[in-house]
């Protein structure tokens, strides 16, 4: 590990990577983005239209605004806050949430060791799942209960949470903690010294696991508490990722003479999920693919421009915004979810050139804005994809958005109160209209 990045960034690391993070049980996570911003001297205001530093929180995210001067171009950079792990219900079962390969954990390792949060995040000790099953397309485990844990406590992989050895990033849940490591140090960068004309919003969102349900609701309001989502918003998804192309996509690969992506090649400048291309619904020139390959050829870090076909929050906003200014800077990630090839659970890996990579090309890129200075670049390939067979039909647009909209529905009261299972009779009654309501899409 090189002083230069050990000496800012890996104290925020090991912060971000101990904190339970299960899908809806944000208590402990949105706290401590808001301790640390609060540390940094940010003013927690709903609004506010002028220059300074602001923090904003609700159900869906932790919103911060950074601004001094006037840009023409509006920064939204994102990163999610939960990772797959487990909810437990108190009474020695739970559920899994994300995409968890509980089949082949159960079938390599038989018992898998957790360690048990409260959903407020204090540790209450350790337990085993002893057993998985499904049914309804809905997984439930079978956990030992040796303590008197609360319901909707978070079950994290008994592993350690971070370490880094040979310039490999070893991480519980790189996947996003990494990135929101990443936000935080920019933030902190930025709190004393920003350029004159950054307009950059960094969104931490509460829930991408499952339907990316907090880009969902933000996309669908249209707006921050701090601005609009429109046209002239650049909206920059920060993900750790599977390195994976489909055989599907090789004709594209081929046409548009793209590499296959690569984990040693570096960051993956991405442009398409696994269902669209980003910005496709707008017929415009994505700016921010422009910017960000300057921002990249400054920073004189290795990156890849080809096609992943995984999904993240950029899909959410390709559905529901207006703006074609789309991508996502992707760091290259093993394992992701935690489980090898082989079932059994792991580290995810990453290199730590590439988060280095990834700290200097955004802040590159917030000072590129700043000045105004986007470029139109030959290299450019986002109109390409978006001719390309990568592109979604209308009928499979809106059966994404209606898959969205239905898990949006369904999570609403859960989020407003940060649990998966109801604790008193109005829960009860909120999720059970909830349940009702996401049957209509």
């Amino acid at each position: 590990m090189s002083k230069e990045f050990e000496a800012p960034h890996i104290d925020t690391i090991r912060a971000c990577a101990e904190v339970p993070n299960a899908p809806y049980l944000y208590s402990a996570s949105s706290k401590f983005v808001a301790e640390t911003l609060a540390s940094l001297g940010f003013e927690k205001s709903k609004e506010c239209e002028q220059d300074g530093n602001y923090y904003s929180q609700d159900q869906y995210a932790t919103y911060v605004k950074i601004k001094h001067g006037n840009s023409p171009y509006k920064l939204l950079i994102t990163t999610h806050l939960d990772h797959p792990f487990l909810v437990l219900d108190g009474k020695g079962g739970g559920q899994p949430l994300g995409s968890i390969k509980m089949n082949q954990l159960m079938e390599q390792e038989g018992e898998v060791p957790i360690k048990v949060y409260a959903n407020s995040g204090e540790f209450q000790g350790v337990e085993s799942v002893q057993g998985y099953s499904e049914l309804g397309g809905k997984g439930k485990v079978i956990v030992t209960k040796s303590i008197d844990y609360p319901k909707n406590s978070h079950g994290i992989w008994d592993i350690e949470p971070v370490n880094a050895r040979d310039g490999v990033l070893y991480m519980r849940n790189a996947d996003n903690a990494i990135n929101t490591a990443v936000m935080l140090s920019l933030i902190g960068q930025l709190a004393s010294s920003a350029p004159y004309g950054t307009n950059v919003e960094f969104i931490f969102c509460n829930l991408e696991e499952v339907a990316q349900i907090s880009a969902t609701a933000i996309g669908l309001r249209g707006r921050t508490p701090y601005s609009e989502v429109d046209k002239n918003t650049f909206v920059l998804v920060l993900e750790s990722a599977n390195i994976e192309t489909r055989h599907e996509d090789d004709t594209v690969l081929e046409q548009i003479r793209l590499q296959p992506a690569s984990y040693d090649r570096g960051l993956v400048l991405r442009l398409n999920d696994r269902d669209v291309v980003y910005g496709q619904q707008i017929d415009q020139e994505n700016l921010l693919e422009h910017a960000l390959l300057d921002a990249l050829n400054a920073t004189g870090t290795t990156y890849q421009q080809t096609v992943l076909s995984g999904v993240c929050d950029a899909t959410a906003f390709t559905l529901f915004t207006d703006t074609a200014h789309i991508a996502s800077l992707t760091i290259p990630t093993r394992y992701k979810h935690n489980v090898d090839e082989a079932g059994r659970l792991v580290h995810e890996q990453l290199l730590l050139r590439d988060v280095y990579g990834s700290f200097q090309t955004i802040n590159n890129l917030i000072q590129l804005a700043a000045r105004g200075d986007i470029r139109h670049r030959n290299d450019a390939i986002n109109n390409k994809l978006k001719h390309s067979s990568l592109s979604a039909t209308s009928d499979k647009l809106k059966l994404l958005k209606n898959t969205r909209l239905g898990a949006l529905a369904w999570s609403e009261a859960r989020l407003r109160h940060g649990v998966l299972y109801p604790e008193n009779t109005a829960q009860h009654v909120d999720f059970f209209i909830d349940s009702i309501r996401s049957r209509f899409f």
